[in-house]
């Protein structure tokens, strides 16, 4: 198979990447979150995020973009860094896509975030966050995401991640249709070095429910169960690229998961993180685990899951990363190993994440921290390698059985 068929690329990157902010004004749907900050923010809604009190690093500033003003997010002796603002709440619907459009100025790392409330206003597990990168000046910014389960409001966040100034002016959020996020993400692939993958000729032999569904065109219902690499995974665009590939199948994605949490606590929840969803799917991934007590842990989740009377299909997913915070360099390979042999024995399908890693990192001479945000969490170009090579895993199993 071409490069262009592994990578579910679509043709005309470079038209879909000048054309997004077009398609996307003639076509998204009516402001939820609208400011540029003309007024008071407190007044409007606007709170801290993270460390920090109005009046000493979180201001209401001059100098925005245009000459207005803006949010900003100032040094204080007292306040350590991470400070920032959070926007008033706005209504989200499931499953759908919003995108989220802003002007910054930063000289340092920084985050954008998207966080979701339940219909009694508790925190939801599921976040989107992604990185600001330095630059000189003001620059235009734009993320899109999906409401978390089970969001019933939302609101936008900006963070610093040092004692560098952060501002924000101009922010905006509307509905975005699913080729609109696709449009965007392939704008960020378009300018990325590409790279082939090439699934194994066996990929999706342990999924033949799931792949006689997309190739039937029905939903498949997927939920991620894991630490916060899998909340990363579900905000990989892979069930757009999926369903770009098989038009007629509705992709339904569920995080179910909690950040940093490991299969030690999952396997005492497996009716409420798995099966109380019905799911044709379930993929595992957490890097928040004693690789030598996986297999007593996980194995265990897999075979309680199997008992409901409608059993899902599993996927295993290794790291992404050879080594994390202070693990031995060997973390990585010592997680895949374990997985591995689960899904030997379990006879369950395993998707070697680490390895695509690896791959896309060798081919394209870039860095490992070219792919993070953070030291272990994926940056949109990271979430691209692997949302790119899980659907392509999926679509060439749908494909050729």
């Amino acid at each position: 198979m071409s490069e262009t068929v592994m990578w579910l690329a679509a043709a005309g990157l470079a038209v879909a990447a000048a054309g997004c902010a077009s398609s996307a004004a003639g076509r998204s749907g009516r402001p939820l979150l609208a400011d540029d900050f003309a007024s008071d923010p407190l007044a409007a809604g606007w709170l801290p995020f993270g460390p920090g009190a109005y009046g000493k690093n979180l201001l209401w500033s001059q100098g925005g973009p245009g000459g207005g003003r803006c949010l900003a997010v100032v040094a204080y002796p007292e306040i350590g860094p991470g400070g920032g603002w959070e926007s008033p709440p706005f209504p989200v619907a499931d499953r759908r896509y919003y995108r989220a459009t802003f002007r910054a100025r930063t000289s340092a790392p920084a985050y954008a975030a998207a966080l979701f409330w339940d219909r009694y206003g508790a925190l939801a597990e599921g976040d989107f966050y992604t990185a600001l990168a330095p630059a000189d000046g003001w620059t235009a910014q734009t993320f899109c995401f999906r409401t978390k389960f089970p969001g019933a409001t939302a609101s936008v966040a900006f963070q610093t991640m040092t004692r560098e100034p952060l501002a924000v002016g101009d922010v905006e959020v509307v509905p975005a249709a699913r080729d609109e996020v696709l449009a965007w993400a392939d704008a960020v692939w378009a300018a990325m070095p590409p790279a082939a993958y090439e699934p194994p000729e066996d990929a999706g032999r342990l999924l033949p429910k799931t792949i006689r569904r997309l190739r039937e065109g029905r939903t498949v219902r997927a939920v991620l169960v894991g630490d916060s690499i899998a909340n990363d995974l579900s905000n990989a665009p892979w069930d757009l690229l999926l369903t770009r590939a098989y038009p007629k199948a509705d992709v339904d994605v569920r995080f179910t998961g909690r950040g940093g949490t490991g299969w030690l606590r999952h396997r005492r929840q497996v009716g409420e993180r798995i099966l109380a969803h019905r799911p044709d799917l379930v993929v595992l991934l957490a890097i928040s685990n004693d690789p030598e007590r996986i297999g007593e842990t996980l194995g265990p989740m897999i075979d309680a899951a199997r008992q409901a009377p409608h059993p899902p299909e599993f996927l295993l997913v290794s790291p992404h990363l050879a080594t994390w915070g202070k693990h031995a360099a060997d973390a990585g390979a010592r997680h895949r190993a374990a997985l591995g042999e689960v899904a030997r024995e379990k006879r369950v399908e395993f998707f070697d994440l680490l390895d695509v890693w690896n791959d896309y990192l060798a081919r394209s001479g870039k860095p490992v921290a070219w792919l993070l945000r953070d030291e272990v969490h994926m940056n949109e170009r990271g979430r691209q390698v692997t949302a790119r090579a899980l659907a392509a895993h999926l679509a060439r199993a749908a494909a050729e059985r």
